[in-house]
């Protein structure tokens, strides 16, 4: 990880200077977005200031994470007048915020692991190198000798768990934090449970994900009809994009969902640090963002079929 040491303390500095902070981790949130920020706030409110989180739509299944019941769906006027300081976690582009809260001269902090894009913010902890935004915070609270209790390493090693598929993409060097963080408590068989809770009804939905398979090139494809995805709320838990990632050798591995009309959901994965195929452009094309081996975007089509071409097209798959 690129030292940010003097960054890290400029921005524990601007910190101490501020009494109400709101925490904003990406519109539709996963589980790294949320246990960043949840770390974050949990550090806030040792310092004894306020901390708000806002996220409209959290991941239930991370409801086991301290903190968790105090995340705001929405922010009173007369409260939203007293925040000065923003801290914007794991965005990728600014697009991805509330666009509630963006440009209203407040001054904002942002820790993103996104390769470096469309960021905001007068303080940037930006690092593509790492496997989450969870371990940037980590290290921060690391770097300004932040205690680190059990609740909080659980938090962020779910982060880290999350976004590096059950730590099947994390190197020698990064596991290394993973060891840390159990030595300090937190709690991987629980972290791993809520991570493949899985009931009938999202079985049924799997076995129906596989027997659609079909590889296109070095491209492997899979997908639901808006009929089939009704029951699922899309960002829980990740484990249909993720469990086809495992499945044969390709560069990319890519799970469309219809979600409703004329706009269907793409999640990509790819095993591949260098993949002959740049995900992360394809993702940007149609608004949505991402890193080297996950992205995500919604394309406007009619059918699955249609995204499915539009997607080899752009990918240039025969």
């Amino acid at each position: 990880m690129e030292d940010f040491n003097i960054l890290f303390q400029s921005i524990y500095k601007e910190i101490e200077g501020k009494r109400n902070i709101l925490i904003l981790p990406h519109i539709a949130p996963d589980g790294d977005a949320i246990s960043s920020a949840l770390a974050f706030s949990y550090f806030i409110q040792k310092l004894n200031k306020k901390a708000i989180i806002f996220s409209k739509n959290p991941p239930k299944y991370l409801k086991y994470l301290f903190g968790f019941s105090k995340i705001q769906k929405s922010i009173d006027e007369n409260l939203f007048r007293k925040i000065d300081l923003i801290v914007a976690l794991d965005y990728a582009d600014k697009k991805r915020l509330p666009k509630i809260f963006i440009n209203k001269g407040i001054t904002t902090i942002t820790f993103d692991h996104h390769p470096r894009q469309n960021q905001i913010g007068e303080f940037k902890i930006i690092d593509p190198h790492a496997s989450s935004t969870s371990e940037i915070i980590f290290d921060f609270f690391k770097k300004i000798n932040f205690k680190i209790n059990k609740n909080l390493a659980t938090i962020l090693l779910t982060g880290i768990y999350t976004d590096s598929v059950c730590f099947a993409r994390l190197s020698k060097e990064k596991l290394t934090i993973v060891k840390e963080l159990i030595n300090l408590g937190a709690n991987l068989p629980q972290i791993a449970k809520k991570y493949f809770e899985f009931d009938i009804k999202k079985a049924k939905i799997l076995s129906l994900i596989l027997q659609r398979l079909e590889k296109k090139g070095s491209v492997i494809f899979s997908w639901l009809e808006e009929k089939e995805t009704s029951s699922i709320v899309f960002n829980e838990t990740p484990i249909f994009p993720d469990f086809i990632s495992f499945i044969g050798k390709a560069d990319a591995y890519i799970f469309l969902s219809k979600i409703e009309e004329n706009q269907i959901k793409v999640s990509v994965r790819s095993p591949k640090k260098k993949s002959k195929l740049n995900i992360i452009k394809l993702a940007e094309k149609f608004g949505g963002g991402g890193h080297r081996q996950a992205t995500g975007f919604i394309i406007k089509a009619k059918t699955i079929q249609e995204a499915k071409e539009i997607i080899e097209k752009e990918l240039k798959i025969k």
